[in-house]
């Protein structure tokens, strides 16, 4: 039987800590801890690693052509490894590689530069004696071996052929194999271990997957109380201040029936003819042939923009039947007199849905049978829903921490939650430094703080004049309400701020 080679725990304990690049070090953990093989390390891209779940996904390189794969745990020092090698060398996307050709960024290292690497550490360090890169791979296995780890699942995640198993997987939970793979780790010093106990073990996360925050969180009463107002076909304009989520609201609202969409009323007449065209589905000539027979199809567009908007109006009310579409219209604030009175004429027989900040009373006339939805800040319920709705598939340090520093910052604004947890995917380690930072630095909250120091100004003068009328007039109700408010006034602040809930 051929004699394997491995390394005892000693050795690979000197070989990492020889290894003074991270670089080097992750490489000689992907070969000893995973058990790759050199061609497979040298062109691994980030995504093949699933961070969350903490698995390596590696294409077997043994065969040409083949397509087979093998899923390995990550073990701790392996994962701690990455992570510092993401922050030294961020990459710019999931296709780059770990570990790029410094003359090209888009190729590989070439397997030169890690025998390079062995051999430095040879010769830094001789009583390691004879190592290799292919010495750690049987070193992973053997210690595994070691550990009880059952043959076939040592066999499938060294991506080995076998006439008595076609399994590509590994058979056993990867949460044990990763246990068995960390007990092959040399054991901890005694000061190690008393730091761990005193401390815990402090693991970063690294947050590497994209997610869809398309879905609605916080606003299902609201989204039921318009879905049913159109379907009786009532009219509905949704208000409330900037950042509220009116239009995210309406946009993610789906109906029965086809929907017009406008955006916004700057280019009103433009958007009615491009209606009229699209109910045609662009057949020019079908519009022509119904409305102006005389004119050439090609002239059509120009034709209607010459036209009224109420003309426009009521062509499109014959070509449709009454409260058959919903037309949605992005925004209403600014809207000018002209629209006003198309609206006028289009409010019976479509069924309108629109947004605004607030509605001027001058044009209010044309909304009079709509229904009002207006919209509040998120409680703090749904305010920390949606920002673990939003966060799910990262992995902060403390989950706890960053959900209410979103709702301390937001204060159940969807928007700012929003742009928050979109600032956090920008860091590939969130811990509680990071989070504050990003909180502290975010100019959405500053433009929404309003300047109270004028008002606190005038109501501070007021109390003083209480106080000096209460001794003026000799009294004493006066000048003790006065006194007390001075008092909640200058302390009330530090109160109501101790008063705040920190836990879900």
């Amino acid at each position: 039987m051929e004699q394997v080679e491995f390394c005892t725990r000693e050795e690979i304990a000197v070989i990492l800590q020889t290894a003074k690049n991270i670089k080097h070090k992750t490489q000689i953990l992907l070969l000893g801890d995973a058990g790759l093989r050199v061609s497979e390390m040298r062109v691994l891209k980030w995504k093949c690693f699933d961070f969350r779940n903490r698995v390596l996904t590696v294409k077997s390189l043994k065969k040409r052509g083949s397509e087979k794969s093998r899923a390995i745990p990550i073990s701790d020092r392996l994962y701690d490894s990455l992570v510092e090698l993401m922050e030294k060398h961020k990459p710019e996307s999931k296709d780059d590689f770990l570990f790029p050709s410094p003359s090209d960024k888009t190729k590989p290292i070439g397997r030169s530069a890690v025998n390079n690497m062995f051999g430095k550490i040879k010769e830094e360090r001789p009583e390691v004696g004879r190592i290799y890169p292919h010495k750690l791979r049987h070193t992973f296995a053997t210690n595994l071996r070691a550990a009880d780890a059952d043959l076939a699942d040592v066999k499938d995640l060294l991506g080995h052929e076998s006439l008595s198993t076609t399994l590509i997987y590994a058979h056993a939970d990867t949460s044990k194999l990763r246990a068995k793979i960390n007990a092959s780790k040399p054991a901890l010093t005694w000061k190690q271990k008393l730091r761990n106990k005193i401390f815990g073990v402090q693991r970063k996360h690294v947050n590497w997957l994209n997610f869809d925050t398309s879905q609605l969180v916080g606003r299902e009463i609201e989204a039921r109380k318009i879905t049913d107002l159109i379907n009786k076909n009532i009219s509905v304009v949704v208000v409330g201040k900037t950042g509220i989520g009116k239009s995210e609201l309406v946009n993610s609202l789906r109906f029965d029936r086809k929907v017009l969409e406008v955006e916004d009323c700057k280019e009103f007449k433009k958007a009615l003819a491009n209606i009229l065209l699209y109910l045609f589905n662009g057949d020019k000539e079908s519009v022509l042939q119904l409305f102006y027979p005389d004119t050439d199809p090609a002239k059509l567009s120009v034709q209607l923009n010459k036209e009224s908007v109420p003309a426009i109006c009521r062509l499109l009310m014959q070509l449709t039947k009454p409260h058959e579409y919903i037309l949605k219209i992005g925004d209403i604030e600014n809207i000018t007199p002209s629209v006003v009175k198309a609206l006028e004429i289009l409010k019976d027989h479509f069924v309108i849905l629109t947004t605004a900040r607030v509605v001027k009373m001058q044009s209010a006339g044309f909304i009079w049978n709509f229904e009002r939805v207006e919209l509040e800040n998120l409680s703090r319920a749904n305010s920390l829903r949606l920002t673990h709705y939003l966060i799910q598939d990262l992995e902060p340090e403390d989950s706890e921490y960053t959900r209410n520093k979103v709702w301390d910052i937001s204060e159940g604004n969807p928007r700012m939650i929003q742009e928050l947890c979109g600032r956090f995917r920008k860091e590939p380690i969130l811990d509680k430094e990071t989070v504050s930072d990003i909180c502290s630095n975010y100019i959405g909250k500053q433009t929404q703080e309003i300047d109270m120091s004028i008002y606190l100004f005038i109501i501070f003068g007021a109390l003083t004049l209480l106080r000096y009328l209460g001794r003026e007039t000799h009294n004493p109700s006066l000048r003790f309400i006065g006194g007390v408010a001075m008092i909640v006034l200058m302390f009330g602040r530090y109160f109501f701020n101790s008063a705040k809930r920190k836990s879900i």
